[in-house]
């Protein structure tokens, strides 16, 4: 059901017109709150170290897994306004809830700091300055 409602959202994020792209990083952020709730209660990561139990066997993925992984692939894109309003999330999600862990966008994060796009690098640099916990 996440990835139902997150992969319309996450293509809108990637949206060069910013009536568009604001309010997708908006709900998805919403989305977020709901999933990892909204307090300071520190907690890890759901996702473990290795995604390598993704797929196999009947194990089943859990919306907050499966929510990290959406938002992580949507980073990954090549859209400067896909990265940026990944980032977003992250921050707003975890200015609320420190259930989200940073490991997963970490990777991501370093190689954004690199980025050609100058706010994909100013970005970067504030999610590194607000984050004091992975």
């Amino acid at each position: 059901m996440v990835q139902t409602i997150m992969s319309p959202l996450l293509e809108k994020m990637n949206d060069v017109k910013d009536r568009i792209h604001l309010p997708a990083v908006d709900n998805v952020t919403s989305i977020g709150l709901a999933i990892f709730g909204d307090s300071k209660a520190g907690a890890e990561s759901v996702i473990s170290d290795s995604a390598s139990s993704f797929g196999k066997g009947k194990e089943k993925e859990t919306p907050q897994q499966t929510f990290e992984r959406l938002l992580v692939n949507a980073m990954e894109g090549k859209s400067s306004k896909g990265k940026t309003g990944g980032m977003k999330v992250v921050v707003g999600i975890r200015e609320k809830s420190s259930a989200l862990g940073l490991r997963p966008f970490m990777p991501l994060l370093a190689g954004f700091l690199e980025d050609g796009d100058s706010g994909v690098r100013e970005g970067a640099r504030g999610v590194s300055g607000r984050s004091s916990v992975c």
